[in-house]
Protein backbone atom coordinates (compact mmCIF):
# COMPACT_ATOMS: atom_id res chain seq x y z
CA UNK A 1 0.00 0.00 0.00
CA UNK A 2 1.26 3.33 -1.09
CA UNK A 3 0.69 6.16 1.70
CA UNK A 4 -1.04 9.22 0.09
CA UNK A 5 0.44 12.59 1.20
CA UNK A 6 -2.36 15.19 2.27
CA UNK A 7 -1.30 18.03 1.03
CA UNK A 8 -2.99 21.53 1.70
CA UNK A 9 -5.55 23.29 -0.82
CA UNK A 10 -5.23 19.75 -2.81
CA UNK A 11 -7.91 17.37 -3.86
CA UNK A 12 -8.99 14.70 -0.75
CA UNK A 13 -7.71 11.59 -1.25
CA UNK A 14 -10.38 8.74 -2.05
CA UNK A 15 -12.34 6.77 0.76
CA UNK A 16 -10.30 3.46 2.07
CA UNK A 17 -12.15 0.40 1.16
CA UNK A 18 -12.46 -1.78 4.30
CA UNK A 19 -9.21 -4.43 3.65
CA UNK A 20 -7.37 -1.28 3.08
CA UNK A 21 -8.78 0.69 6.04
CA UNK A 22 -7.73 -2.45 8.24
CA UNK A 23 -4.34 -2.75 6.35
CA UNK A 24 -3.64 0.61 7.41
CA UNK A 25 -5.06 0.11 10.93
CA UNK A 26 -2.85 -2.96 11.40
CA UNK A 27 0.11 -0.86 10.57
CA UNK A 28 -0.88 1.97 12.80
CA UNK A 29 -0.78 -0.82 15.95
CA UNK A 30 2.17 -2.30 14.76
CA UNK A 31 4.27 1.14 14.95
CA UNK A 32 2.32 2.06 18.02
CA UNK A 33 3.50 -1.06 19.86
CA UNK A 34 7.06 -0.37 18.56
CA UNK A 35 6.92 2.78 20.08
CA UNK A 36 5.62 1.24 23.09
CA UNK A 37 8.21 -1.27 23.10
CA UNK A 38 11.12 1.25 22.74
CA UNK A 39 9.93 3.86 24.92
CA UNK A 40 9.95 0.71 27.98
CA UNK A 41 13.52 -0.14 26.75
CA UNK A 42 14.81 3.84 27.12
CA UNK A 43 13.11 4.23 30.30
CA UNK A 44 14.77 1.23 32.05
CA UNK A 45 17.87 1.86 30.47
CA UNK A 46 17.49 5.57 32.20
CA UNK A 47 16.73 4.25 35.07
CA UNK A 48 20.33 2.29 35.36
CA UNK A 49 21.77 5.25 34.43
CA UNK A 50 20.44 6.72 37.29
CA UNK A 51 21.02 4.55 39.89
CA UNK A 52 24.53 4.06 38.59
CA UNK A 53 25.87 7.27 38.73
CA UNK A 54 26.68 6.96 35.41
CA UNK A 55 26.10 11.01 34.74
CA UNK A 56 29.50 11.63 37.20
CA UNK A 57 31.82 10.55 34.26
CA UNK A 58 30.07 13.59 32.33
CA UNK A 59 31.78 17.01 33.27
CA UNK A 60 29.63 19.81 34.27
CA UNK A 61 26.24 17.87 33.82
CA UNK A 62 24.63 18.09 36.98
CA UNK A 63 22.47 15.24 37.01
CA UNK A 64 20.72 12.47 34.61
CA UNK A 65 18.15 15.21 33.98
CA UNK A 66 20.19 17.41 32.54
CA UNK A 67 22.41 14.89 30.71
CA UNK A 68 19.26 13.72 28.93
CA UNK A 69 18.22 17.15 28.16
CA UNK A 70 21.66 18.00 26.74
CA UNK A 71 22.79 14.77 25.31
CA UNK A 72 19.49 13.93 24.21
CA UNK A 73 17.81 17.16 22.75
CA UNK A 74 14.58 16.81 25.30
CA UNK A 75 13.07 19.79 26.71
CA UNK A 76 13.90 19.83 30.58
CA UNK A 77 10.38 18.92 31.47
CA UNK A 78 10.48 16.24 29.18
CA UNK A 79 13.78 14.90 30.96
CA UNK A 80 12.31 15.17 34.61
CA UNK A 81 9.35 13.01 33.57
CA UNK A 82 11.39 10.15 32.04
CA UNK A 83 13.76 10.31 35.47
CA UNK A 84 10.43 10.30 37.49
CA UNK A 85 9.09 7.61 35.80
CA UNK A 86 12.18 5.63 35.36
CA UNK A 87 12.81 6.30 39.19
CA UNK A 88 9.50 4.37 39.56
CA UNK A 89 9.22 1.41 37.34
CA UNK A 90 11.37 -0.95 39.73
CA UNK A 91 8.38 -0.71 42.49
CA UNK A 92 5.70 -1.36 39.90
CA UNK A 93 5.13 -5.18 39.86
CA UNK A 94 4.39 -5.43 36.28
CA UNK A 95 7.88 -3.89 35.63
CA UNK A 96 9.70 -6.73 36.85
CA UNK A 97 7.17 -9.78 35.19
CA UNK A 98 8.22 -8.23 32.08
CA UNK A 99 10.35 -9.18 29.94
CA UNK A 100 13.64 -6.47 28.94
CA UNK A 101 13.05 -4.83 26.68
CA UNK A 102 9.56 -4.99 26.69
CA UNK A 103 7.86 -6.74 23.98
CA UNK A 104 4.63 -7.61 24.93
CA UNK A 105 3.04 -4.47 25.86
CA UNK A 106 -0.87 -4.33 25.78
CA UNK A 107 -2.36 -3.44 22.07
CA UNK A 108 -5.73 -1.88 21.72
CA UNK A 109 -6.93 -3.33 18.81
CA UNK A 110 -10.41 -2.22 17.28
CA UNK A 111 -12.42 -4.76 16.12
Amino acid sequence: MTLVPLSPGGAEPAPLNRAAAESLGERIQQQAAAIATATCELLLIVGEFEVRGAVGWFVSLKSTVHWLSWSCSMAPGTAREHVRVARALPSIPLADALPKPCPHLPRCRAR
